[in-house]
């Protein structure tokens, strides 16, 4: 019996979307806005559980660019921040997506909402993009073009180009297998197939372009191949030719002019990290290695190879230093632990001396802002606040400020979540759906979100 692919697309909305760099502000000027639904309808509440939004929607979508898409009835807008009414389509579409570089999905054709209210079901030969006047770009061809399900992440234009998957059979009973066999490729800001369908689906973010080249593998990376040294990954610029050939057992996107890769030509490394210019050439000496995966502000964290011949870490003589994407060095190798804070005006979390010493936070160019004096960072500076873990009282966790002063003191058995402008506190692990645990905002004050669902965007904009 063949099974018969649904020409369908379902889309998970997704609650946490990256922010620009325009959207990045001073921890001072960090207001919350969190998406909640009362009474059936949707809205949007400040950090002090005031109306920011009123609750007049059926729907309403997370916000990027500014913007979010809004459903009343038949009819969609376009709300900023405020509230106020950017764009009104009126009821030319039945739904409408999120922004990215200026550029929403939107549909005409029947579409309906599941009983979670998180996924779509929108036909797939229908959608079209729009611009932030409301004017139509193209429609995608999908039948023309033999695409594949979008995925919710594909949906979206990154440097001008938007990533599609190409279906070569047409049926297959074996779903995970038809998944291996996908094809992608990239449309341009015309609707034309300006990149053909030639690269295998990842999954990965870095298929997205990002400065110009985007990851890609000419290697089948389905269950069914076992030796994952073969699959080789470089990057392409948007004409889909190779400017860094696939050499690279894993990578990161492009940023500030650099991009994280693994490297598997040295056997006894397996799992070696490199920073490399736009050109593919190594940014660092080979006795360094990048270790860490937090890259921000064309800063990074890069540590001096401190592993034995067995690929095991020697924390004891492990040292880094703070470095530019450049391949020049703000500190020298004195510290033993690093980690940036998640914005420019974030501290980084530091330790030195012996493995094991109590942590503390330097700035940008190194220098101490908060001293040693808690065991370890549970969660770095977001936007002002991070979560510590205190050596006095032992294991307990509290929230501080970028003086290192409390927002939320020692607790014991809690933990805490930074989301944007929101705390959340957990005397358990992690929850999947946060409903139900306190929630404070950035002074420390409790929330009352009685009558209320929560949906998520606990976003500083």
């Amino acid at each position: 019996m063949k099974v018969k692919f649904s020409k369908y697309v379902l889309l998970l909305l997704p609650l946490f979307l990256p922010l620009s760099g325009d959207s990045l502000a001073a921890q001072a000027d960090c207001r919350s806005l969190i998406r909640a639904e009362r009474d059936g309808k949707f809205g949007m509440l400040d950090d002090e559980v005031r109306e920011a939004i009123p609750f007049e929607y059926d729907w309403l979508g997370a916000f990027n660019e500014g913007w979010a898409a809004a459903q009343r009835g038949t009819q969609w807008v376009y709300l900023d921040t405020r509230g106020e009414v950017m764009l009104d389509l009126g009821d030319r579409y039945t739904w409408c997506g999120t922004f990215h570089e200026g550029k929403a999905v939107v549909t005409t054709q029947s579409v309906s909402l599941d009983d979670s209210k998180q996924y779509w079901k929108i036909p797939a030969d229908s959608l079209r993009f729009i611009d932030r006047s409301g004017r139509e770009l193209f429609t995608l061809d999908s039948k023309a073009m033999r695409l594949d399900r979008p995925l919710a992440q594909s949906l979206r234009f990154s440097g001008d180009r938007l990533l599609v998957h190409h279906r070569p059979l047409e049926d297959h009973p074996d779903w995970e297998k038809q998944l291996s066999y996908l094809l992608c490729g990239y449309v341009d800001t015309l609707g034309r197939m300006s990149v053909p369908a030639m690269f295998h689906h990842t999954g990965y973010p870095v298929q997205h372009f990002s400065e110009g080249r985007a990851g890609a593998t000419l290697q089948n990376l389905s269950r069914y191949d076992t030796d994952p040294v073969k699959a080789g990954f470089g990057f392409i610029d948007t004409s889909g030719a190779w400017v860094i050939p696939p050499r690279f057992h894993s990578i990161q996107s492009f940023r500030y002019g650099a991009a994280l890769v693994q490297d598997d030509r040295e056997p006894k490394l397996p799992s070696r990290y490199y920073l490399i210019d736009d050109q593919g050439e190594h940014l660092f000496p080979p006795e360094v290695e990048t270790a860490s995966k937090y890259l921000r502000d064309s800063l990074v964290a890069v540590y001096r190879d401190s592993r034995t011949e067995w690929n095991t870490w020697d924390f004891q003589n492990m040292r880094a230093a703070i470095a530019r994407t450049d391949g020049t060095y703000v500190t020298d190798f004195t510290f033993t632990h690093l980690r940036p804070g998640k914005t420019a005006t974030d501290w980084w979390s530091a330790a030195t001396g012996e493995y094991g010493q109590p942590v503390g936070f330097v700035d940008d160019t190194g220098n101490w802002t908060i001293p040693p004096r808690f065991a370890r960072c549970v969660r770095p500076f977001e936007h002002g606040l991070a979560v510590v873990e205190m050596l006095e009282p032992m294991g307990q966790h509290a929230v501080i400020r970028l003086d290192g002063s409390f927002v939320l003191p020692p607790s014991e058995r809690a933990r805490y979540f930074l989301y944007g402008g929101v705390i959340l506190r957990d005397f358990g692990v992690a929850p999947d759906d946060p409903h139900g645990y306190d929630y404070f905002n950035r002074r420390g004050e409790l929330l009352d979100f009685s009558g209320y669902r929560l949906w998520g965007q606990y976003r500083c904009l």
